[in-house]
């Protein structure tokens, strides 16, 4: 796996950093941050999904679960921690992303693999709101 120049989503593709201004702008964790126990959720059932495909192995699963339930716990009960490691987050998504890889290292970066932001944040909307289907109506026990 290769290292990234920075932990920005987008960072691979520019070459100057983005206006300050519309940097503050662009970033909703403080908005979204209330959406990370449907994030977390989400993304425990995306990695048990990547292991049967061969992109995690048992291991790297359980090591992400870990890590996840980790990063839970913390954001429940460390608010300090969730306030400054939130303040450099583009969002929900992108924090979860900076943690596991402070956690598991370059690991961190392939829970990520196959999905794309419309589909996280439509996952973690449905999840969290009264739209969410029954979860008689599911396939899979998800949220």
């Amino acid at each position: 796996m290769t290292e990234r120049k920075d932990d920005r989503l987008w960072g691979g593709r520019f070459e100057r950093e983005p206006n300050k201004q519309f940097d503050a702008f662009q970033r909703s964790f403080a908005f979204d941050q209330r959406l990370l126990p449907y994030e977390i959720a989400v993304d425990r059932a995306w990695a048990r999904a990547l292991e049967p495909i061969g992109i995690f192995t048992a291991v790297e699963v359980q090591q992400t679960l870990a890590a996840l339930d980790k990063i839970a716990t913390r954001a429940k009960t460390d608010s300090a921690w969730l306030e400054s490691f939130g303040a450099t987050a583009e969002d929900v998504h992108h924090f979860v992303e900076k943690a596991l890889v402070e956690e598991l290292g370059p690991l961190g970066w392939k829970l990520h693999t196959g999905r794309s932001r419309n589909e996280l944040v439509a996952t973690d909307s449905v999840c969290s709101s009264s739209m969410r289907p029954r979860k008689s109506s599911m396939p899979w026990k998800l949220c």
